[in-house]
């Protein structure tokens, strides 16, 4: 969506982009004869493979991320039909949280969706949690990566609309009034990097300000176990665009960080507020601020005792139980 708001042209290839994967998906159907068809994302995949299925006889299923429904709003008349039409013949579906959930049936009656409501299940991403345990210690790794003993506020993710990231740069510089030493890592990249490098540059605090840019394996694991606090700054964007379940929530919290998220960024299922992070209202900068200033004002014990609640909560979401809860609800 980013791309064909920057460049309307782009829309001349999306024609394109359903005809070919429709192509393929024929293509592996005639080859492979497979027992089932599982599409990640409604749009495109889902769609096509709906249309794949009954042209083929093969039973379908899917997982809707986020806006992947919802987006079929934009499109007067059709998106509806288009969303009525193919969802109920899916065998089951699964959405990685809440908000997906409602996306879906808002496009139902409540007579119709009572009949399509238990092939629907709320199941979530998974995460390798051994992925993310370390015995180094939190400082070894700040000096490690050249940061230190400062304090570290650490966000993950695409640098897009959708992810707030400009709210957390607002909150961070009230942050430094009460630990000036602090430093925000912010790793990722996207549309909004250039803006957000201004921004930082306009507020006066570029030291205390590092854009690592993308980051991943060993790496990111490491910036996870370094950061004292890791933030969710999402909002719901002008264009409705919002989270599902950001992943990078559930491998902070099995690293043990400490997070501090905003009620658009979807992670009711791992955090509880004050439990084993904080949640804020969206687009609330000073909300931020005096959250994340919460976190680093804990004492070791308070600390310990966030970081094990934090582990608990996110322990069901090793992909060794998600890959059963999958299998049950759409395969078996």
């Amino acid at each position: 969506m980013p791309a064909l708001k920057r460049n309307k042209l782009f829309y001349l290839q999306l024609p394109f982009l359903f005809c070919f994967e429709f192509i393929a998906i024929l293509r592996v159907l005639s080859i492979e004869k497979p027992d089932i068809i599982y599409a990640h994302w409604f749009t495109p995949q889902g769609i096509l493979s709906a249309i794949a299925s009954f042209l083929k006889r093969v039973p379908y299923v899917f997982t809707s991320h986020a806006m992947d429904v919802k987006i079929l709003n934009s499109i007067p008349f059709l998106g509806a039909f288009v969303v009525r039409w193919l969802v109920p013949r899916a065998k089951a579906i699964t959405v990685v949280s809440d908000r997906p959930y409602r996306y879906l049936k808002s496009f139902f009656k409540q007579s119709e969706w009572e009949a399509l409501e238990n092939r629907v299940s709320i199941i979530p991403m998974g995460v390798n949690l051994d992925d993310f345990k370390t015995t180094q210690n939190r400082n070894e790794l700040k000096y490690k990566h050249g940061f230190g003993r400062c304090p570290i506020i650490l966000f993950v993710g695409r640098l897009a609309a959708k992810k707030g990231v400009r709210y957390l740069i607002d909150g961070f510089f009230e942050v430094l009034k009460q630990y000036p030493e602090a430093e925000l890592v912010i790793a990722g990249e996207g549309p909004q990097a250039v803006g957000l490098k201004y921004q930082v540059a306009r507020l006066g605090i570029e030291e205390n300000v590092t854009f690592s840019g993308y980051i991943s394996g060993k790496q990111k694991n490491e910036y996870y176990a370094m950061a004292d606090v890791f933030v969710l700054p999402s909002i719901v964007s002008d264009d409705g665009d919002s989270e599902g379940f950001p992943v990078v929530s559930m491998e902070a919290a099995a690293s043990g960080a400490l997070i501090v998220a905003t009620d658009a960024a979807n992670v009711n299922a791992i955090i509880s507020d004050r439990e084993n992070g904080f949640i804020v209202p969206q687009k609330n900068s000073r909300a931020l601020a005096e959250s994340i200033c919460a976190v680093l004002n804990l004492n070791e014990n308070q600390r310990s005792q966030m970081q094990k609640n934090t582990q608990s909560a996110v322990k069901n979401l090793d992909w060794s139980v998600i890959i059963r809860r999958h299998y049950k609800a759409l395969f078996e």
